[in-house]
């Protein structure tokens, strides 16, 4: 994965360079706490989300074994997918049915937020059509737990 270059914002004389090392993981999780911080500036998110580690965020949700995801990784995805460009890679018809059949699952409610921070985008919204049947199931599923209980 190549680094990511972001500029400081009024400072032309210094920049940061953060290098995500997938192979290492105590350099991974402190490179996601910063890039979680970074995205938090609306500024930042396009660049973040140009630097290829899309999919690699996208491949530790989806495929971790445990039953909730890493939460810096899921808080970084939640905060890159108010970017278009973010949004849109995240957002692939595949992405977004993976995503749904994980938040199911696990019933965890950042995998909610980060579709409906995908939902934001009218030309990712015709992909929804596929979780909707679920939504609609789930809730009724979950309206007549509570009611039993």
């Amino acid at each position: 994965m190549r680094p990511i270059f972001i500029p400081p914002g009024g400072n032309e004389k210094t920049s940061v360079v953060i290098l995500i090392m997938a192979a290492d993981p105590c350099q991974r999780d402190v490179t996601l706490r910063i890039l979680y911080q970074l995205s938090t500036e609306e500024k930042y998110r396009g660049q973040i989300a140009s630097s290829g580690c899309l999919p690699l965020l996208m491949r530790s949700i989806l495929g971790s074994a445990e039953d909730a995801p890493n939460v810096e990784c899921l808080g970084l995805l939640i905060n890159l997918a108010c970017d278009r460009r973010a949004a849109q890679s995240v957002g692939e018809p595949r992405g977004i049915r993976m995503l749904f059949r994980r938040a199911f699952a696990t019933h965890d409610p950042l995998l909610m937020k980060l579709l409906r921070n995908l939902s934001h985008f009218e030309e990712l919204r015709v992909h929804f059509g596929v979780g909707r049947r679920s939504i609609v199931g789930w809730g009724s599923r979950k309206k007549a737990f509570c009611a039993m209980h």
